[in-house]
């Protein structure tokens, strides 16, 4: 693989033409190539001012010296007349763009007078060309470009990236005098690779770990179209196999096919989350089960009115299933499809009321995702979908590192593999009594925000005890970052939930505390739900089970 300057590519700042091309790079090139990309460099013009020279990639080679390339992504059009340049993107609108050619060509020019001038390449001999890649623009289109053709990387020759840049530099260099050499490339590291060569911030890692676990997840869609033709199913998953996104794609799927589609689950905050996915949807209705059963209620008059004596376990489980089933029998609200995420945690009883706000009880669509090692309430496990659960097998959510931290209390014979990246290993931070535990963790989020470049959103601390038994109420802050336990108005702050309240959800950033027993039999569950939260980096605070296991 090509040496890579950065490493990673700034995603934030670079087109899916340049992403594209930054992995045909790593991958197609051999490790004697050199790759900067996102260049950005100060040169003096030619009339002795300064002027910022920038460039999407300079490739180079001991041998065959330097290639300096411009990018234009999208559908490209050059009118000769005006020497009008455009480029048209995927909704179809032309954006009008500066000539390609000689933003390369004048880049390479800035390059060169940067190398001559400077001290670590002065010495050196840099044979130089330019070159325009349009990926997205076939080989078999008239282009009506007078430069020559082995300057121009479309389509077909960006599938062959190594040759389109080898027959650039002999076609602009001509012979080898004077190459480089594997000195001049280490001094031409040194002089534009350098800003690069800083320590990885967790935050530029989670760049690369997101991206990577998103496009992993978004191929898990697959599943729905396999089970396309089947009105109900059970699909089972480790947690991270994509159990909650496939919920949702399968609720928008039918919403665009013009069913009303019923989109619950058991934890108040997933839903309140599932509900924002669909602030612009047409036909879904997203809703826990409890506040479902309360909707419901207060539409056909029916009081849920909760006795002072009367148990938790009572009032939930039993009465307000009730008075679900005796709303649906005294309004016309229906639903076409009903959709069930952490089907786990619903009781037995809970499916028949559920069903009887199907426009078909006996027959109309209804998918249910579980996973059984998930199931921390004691409830029994029936489901009212006949055959056997089709499987995910595979964890597309977690890095691998914190894959493995979870299989530490995964509960079954058939491991699920993990095809995410690799990423960091999970972090134990032991604290002494008193209020430490707080202290650690605020200067723990001081850090990842302020210096490793983690937005606070990215964060949460999960707890396995209630709000009022944590040293985290109120909320932990910062100077420049603060908490907040109500999950509905988290956009910008760090995440505060106890294991139970955040089942279901995920954040790049999790880190977990108030894990002051250790017995590992009796918290299977709550840690195996409580790591498999972080999707990128965990840290666990104040618990020595971990580092013993």
């Amino acid at each position: 693989m090509a040496r890579m300057y950065p490493e990673m590519l700034r995603h934030d700042t670079a087109s899916d033409a340049e992403r594209r091309l930054f992995d045909a790079f790593h991958e197609g090139f051999s490790d004697d190539w050199v790759v900067f990309s996102q260049v950005r460099f100060l040169a003096r013009n030619r009339k002795g001012g300064a002027r910022d020279g920038e460039a999407d990639f300079v490739v180079a080679h001991p041998r065959h010296g330097l290639l300096v390339i411009e990018v234009k992504g999208g559908g490209i059009s050059h009118d000769a007349r005006t020497g009008r340049w455009t480029s048209t993107d995927r909704d179809g609108v032309a954006h009008e763009i500066k000539d390609p050619f000689k933003q390369a060509a004048d880049n390479m020019y800035d390059l060169r007078r940067k190398l001559q001038e400077s001290e670590l390449t002065r010495g050196f001999s840099y044979p130089m060309a330019y070159a325009v890649a349009f990926p997205d623009v076939w080989a078999g289109q008239d282009l009506g470009l007078e430069a020559p053709r082995e300057i121009v990387f479309d389509l077909a020759r960006c599938r062959d990236l190594k040759q389109a840049v080898v027959d650039a530099l002999k076609g602009r260099t001509g012979d080898r005098s004077g190459e480089p050499g594997e000195e001049g490339i280490e001094a031409l590291v040194q002089l534009i690779g350098c800003s690069w060569q800083i320590e990885t911030t967790v935050g530029a890692s989670l760049m690369g770990y997101e991206r990577a676990i998103r496009l992993l997840t978004e191929e898990q869609f697959s599943v729905l179209d396999l089970l396309r033709r089947q009105r109900r199913a059970l699909i089972s998953g480790c947690a991270g196999s994509g159990k909650t996104m496939l919920a949702l794609e399968k609720a928008r799927r039918l919403a665009g096919e013009g069913y009303r589609v019923l989109l619950t689950c058991y934890n108040e905050n997933l839903s309140y989350w599932m509900a924002q996915q669909f602030t612009h949807t047409h036909g879904v209705t997203a809703m826990n089960f409890h506040r479902l059963s309360s909707e419901f209620a207060k539409k056909a008059g029916i009081s849920l009115v909760r006795r002072p004596d009367q148990p938790d376990d009572d009032f939930f489980n039993r009465r307000m299933p009730e008075a679900l089933f005796d709303a649906a029998t005294r309004t016309d609200e229906r639903f076409d499809a009903i959709i069930v995420d952490e089907g786990q945690d619903f009781d037995s009883g809970w499916w028949l009321p559920l069903q009887a706000l199907l426009r078909d009880p006996g027959d109309g669509i209804l998918y249910i995702f579980f996973d059984d090692n998930q199931a921390i309430y004691d409830r029994r496990m029936e489901f009212p979908v006949q055959g056997e659960p089709f499987t995910l097998t595979r964890n597309c959510r977690n890095t691998r590192k914190i894959h493995e931290a979870v299989m530490l209390f995964y509960d079954s014979d058939d491991r699920p593999e993990c095809i995410g990246p690799e990423g960091e290993a999970p972090m134990l931070h032991q604290v002494g009594p008193g209020g430490q535990e707080r202290r650690e963790v605020e200067a723990l989020i001081d850090r990842l925000v302020d210096q490793e470049h983690v937005p606070p959103a990215g964060i949460a601390i999960l707890t396995r005890h209630r709000r009022e038994n944590t040293p985290f109420a109120p909320p932990p802050r910062g100077r420049t970052w603060s908490a907040t336990w109500d999950l509905s108005d988290a956009k910008d702050k760090v995440a505060c939930s106890t294991i139970h309240g955040f089942k279901g959800l995920e954040r790049p950033v999790v880190i977990v505390c108030g894990l002051d027993n250790p017995d590992l039999e009796e918290a299977r569950k709550l840690l195996y739900v409580a790591f498999s939260r972080a999707r990128s980096y965990l840290v666990v605070v104040g618990w020595k089970g971990l580092a013993a296991a």
